[in-house]
């Protein structure tokens, strides 16, 4: 089987962020098949080429194939990204794809870039092949929940357009989201062919890791900085624990890149935040090995409906699978921390809540944090291991395709 995966955003584990797309390549060509995926050159975050070799579009990193599409910069901002987004998806249908790719057997698209999407279905059908469209955000859904767009808007409308289409067309649907089912069938109008396969881990390359021996107890953060992600709410998390007289010791890491992450640094200066600390993002290949010095984890969702559908945040699974208990701020169905009793679940962007959270494990004893710890890693390892979701894969592809 050859499977061609249209992702504009994809990353290799030589960078920093989620690796999906590398992992699932990765088991399934170890079962025998053949995948490439096709992203930008250019990392999203980070606005950096990330092709290693900077005179071949196609490429193999760490055993994955990548097919690069070479990329402007590009600016920052809402409508530059999605003028990027349909850029993309127009070099996609130029582009004259190298005889060692072979012919695909099938092709996934991924959205939320929904005019990538619709390019790879034309890929598909040129091809004669099924399509297969992964659904990893709910555009335009998203954008009309977190406030950034009314449901009026044209951009929202046009999405709207492309997403039933999509929807319709596919001849599968995979999504992340485990309480979206209804949502997709909805448009679809049909409720055959949608499968949830979330986000996971490769718990072959991640080694339980034994608690650290920190002077101060280390609440990590590691993801993206930007508005989807809470992280005003963890920085006033970290000025209220600062605030407590009993909690002079605990110190707070975050650790990534995005577009308020200077906004950020600049708020901790003003507010006096000295138990705060800034840091570089880390690529995949090696960001669990800094993960390990943390005592535990903290992540938060924005308060917005659209998480009533549920999540699959990466930096989720990487925090249960390194073994540490979480503090999590989150109203969402399936919550992975509360579902294996992995730490502390408060109110999502609630400051308070999670401040008495952290001050409630710094003060646990060591064994009651590590009972959780291994709550969470045994969870990933039962149900969010990429290997065995890579199987799962194979055998919807398999199905689909004969």
């Amino acid at each position: 089987m050859n499977v061609w995966i249209f992702n504009q955003y994809a990353i290799p584990a030589t960078a920093a962020g989620g690796t999906r797309h590398q992992s699932l390549a990765r088991h399934l060509r170890a079962l025998g098949h053949e995948v490439v995926i096709i992203a930008s050159e250019r990392n999203l975050l980070t606005k950096s080429v990330q092709r290693i070799n900077r005179n071949a579009a196609l490429e193999t990193i760490a055993g994955v194939p990548f097919y690069w599409i070479a990329m402007p910069e590009g600016a920052d901002g809402l409508f530059a990204r999605v003028a990027a987004m349909v850029s993309f998806a127009i070099k996609m249908l130029r582009e004259r794809f190298p005889e060692e790719m072979g012919t695909p057997d099938a092709v996934i698209g991924s959205t939320p870039n929904h005019f990538v999407a619709l390019a790879a279905m034309w890929v598909a059908r040129r091809r004669n092949c099924p399509f297969v469209l992964e659904v990893r955000d709910l555009w335009p859904q998203t954008l009309i929940d977190l406030g950034r767009m009314s449901a009026r808007h044209p951009g929202v409308r046009l999405f709207s357009l492309l997403e039933r289409t999509l929807y319709r067309r596919a001849d599968t649907v995979l999504t992340l989201l485990p309480s979206s089912v209804d949502y997709i069938a909805a448009k679809r109008c049909s409720r055959e062919g949608i499968h949830w396969l979330p986000n996971g881990i490769d718990l072959d390359l991640v080694e339980a890791a034994e608690p650290p021996s920190n002077d101060a107890f280390e609440v990590m953060y590691v993801g993206a900085h930007g508005l989807a992600n809470g992280m005003d709410s963890l920085l006033e998390t970290a000025r209220i624990v600062q605030a407590r007289a009993c909690a002079e010791r605990i110190h707070f890491r975050f650790i990534g890149d995005g577009p308020i992450k200077a906004e950020l640094m600049q708020r901790a200066r003003e507010w006096g935040l000295r138990n705060v600390a800034f840091e570089a993002a880390i690529p995949k290949n090696c960001i669990h090995r800094a993960m390990a010095k943390a005592d535990a984890f903290i992540a938060t969702l924005k308060d917005a409906p659209v998480y009533r559908w549920g999540v699959s945040l990466n930096k989720l699974y990487d925090y249960l699978a390194v073994g540490r208990p979480i503090v999590f701020g989150a109203d969402t169905p399936l919550n992975p921390v509360a579902e294996a009793d992995a730490g502390i679940v408060t109110p999502p962007e609630d400051a308070e809540a999670m401040a008495s959270a952290v001050l409630e494990l710094a003060a646990m004893p060591v064994e009651a944090r590590a009972r959780l710890a291994r709550n969470g890693r045994e969870f990933v390892a039962r149900h969010h291991d990429n290997a065995a979701l890579a199987k799962r894969l194979e055998r919807i592809l398999c199905e689909l395709i004969a």
